[in-house]
């Protein structure tokens, strides 16, 4: 399960095309699981 997260996590810190666009306007659910998956991540 944390393996899926940190996966899902690292795609969306790749600088694709998709997070360039998104990038200005992101929006605040995806901010909200990002910040779940750093303090996951930091914190297992």
């Amino acid at each position: 399960y944390i393996a899926l997260m940190i996966r899902d996590y690292y795609a969306l810190s790749e600088p694709t095309d998709y997070y360039a666009l998104s990038e200005p306007t992101v929006p605040e659910h995806l901010k909200t699981r990002i910040k779940h998956y750093k303090d996951a991540y930091y914190n297992s």
